[in-house]
């Protein structure tokens, strides 16, 4: 009874700590059992009761505790099996030596202490089916052996003994054949579990981050990777808090691609998306670092978030964001250019607003403020950045 080989080694490895420590205790069972056969010698055999004393009471406790010793170690499965026959075999010799001579009462102790040591082995040290079959066989023939060399009884009346025993290490056989089982099919059935659990496990963290990828492009836009309108107005609003809790401005710039219709109408949307992602790339770079934000608020309209930022500091900013796009200019046409005067060289206007303080008032005033500045900044001719006065 093995599983197959990949298995039974890892399957002994996860039980055989626990299998070490189970015979251990035995083995001092074992050396139990065998000194209160002592006060059953006491009658039976008054002859030899010196020599059963040194056996019972100091021979085979300390041997059973040397190896209960030596158990605890957790030496490997077949060192296991050898061990606990060895000791049990030893115990079956002093049966022998002990009750050889005629009598029943001789040879009821003899057998009744031979099934009680393989009670032990089979059943309560629950020794491998293998080791176990050993023992039985051993038990029968030792049980044999002394019906023909200490009783009288015709070789018929022998057999017949013979067969009692041979049943009963059946029984005992069969009960360990069952109790292994039961612990492999155990093994099996919380091997199974854990993997469940590890699959299940493996599948939440899968989802999990599934979950947050998809929140994570669910709040992005798709054409320029910004974020999108959606996280914008989550943002805002967890900005303005912040603000209103700690005490310090919150600046908002509006930023719009100018000519835009022009440029979608002359050259295509296409090209028009191409000028959109260019703009939003620049848009970005011109951030201060990881605590601004930046979202495409509408079709050719950006936003800049800047906690912590005075009206200079967003001015600069915008001034600056302003000048990369100016400078980076419009990709190359692929249609002619419909009013040469204006041309495609791709420029951006820009509103900045500041609120100085955050009242109960929610930050739409702050929006509305950095819109106005930038249709003051459209209307002065483009190309430029204008500021609001700030929020207070």
């Amino acid at each position: 009874m093995r599983f197959v080989p990949a298995l039974e080694t890892q399957f002994e490895q996860n039980v055989s700590r626990v299998r070490s420590r189970r015979l251990s205790h035995a083995m001092l069972l074992l050396a139990l059992f065998n000194a209160f056969l002592f006060l059953g010698d006491l009658r039976s055999i008054p002859g030899r009761i010196r020599i059963s004393g040194f056996l019972r009471l100091v021979f085979f406790p300390l041997l059973a505790f040397a190896a209960a010793l030596f158990l605890r170690f957790n030496p490997r499965r077949l060192v296991r099996g050898i061990t606990v026959i060895a000791v049990a075999g030893l115990a079956a010799g002093s049966f022998f030596y002990l009750y050889s001579g005629p009598g029943e009462t001789l040879l009821a102790h003899m057998q009744a202490s031979l099934m009680l040591l393989l009670l032990i082995t089979n059943i309560v040290m629950r020794l491998r089916w293998s080791y176990a079959l050993f023992c039985s066989v051993a038990y029968i023939v030792t049980s044999i052996a002394f019906l023909r060399i200490n009783w009288t009884a015709s070789l018929l009346g022998t057999l017949g003994l013979g067969s009692v025993s041979a049943c009963c290490a059946a029984m005992m056989l069969l009960a360990n054949y069952s109790l292994e089982r039961d612990e492999r099919l155990s093994y099996l059935l919380q091997q199974s579990n854990d993997l469940k659990n590890t699959e299940l496990h493996q599948l939440n963290i899968e989802l999990g981050q599934l979950n947050r990828e998809l929140e994570a492009v669910s709040h992005l836009d798709s054409l320029t990777q910004l974020a999108n309108r959606t996280a914008f107005d989550r943002r805002v609003r967890e900005l303005w808090q912040n603000a209103a809790e700690t005490g310090q401005p919150l600046s908002a710039v509006m930023i719009d691609i100018d000519h835009f219709k022009l440029v979608n109408d002359t050259q295509g949307h296409l090209y028009g998306d191409a000028v959109i992602r260019r703009v939003a790339a620049l848009v970005q770079q011109s951030m201060r670092g990881h605590g601004d934000f930046a979202a495409r608020y509408g079709g050719e309209e950006f936003v800049l978030l800047l906690p912590g930022a005075d009206l200079m500091t967003a001015l600069s900013v915008a001034e600056r964001a302003r000048m990369m796009v100016h400078t980076a200019g419009a990709p190359a046409p692929k249609q002619p250019i419909a009013r040469p005067e204006i041309g495609l060289w791709t420029t951006v206007s820009c509103g900045v607003a500041t609120a100085l303080q955050m009242p109960d008032t929610d930050f739409v005033r702050l929006l509305h403020a950095a819109d106005t500045a930038l249709y003051r900044a459209k209307a002065e001719g483009r190309n430029r950045v204008c500021a609001a006065a700030p929020l207070v």
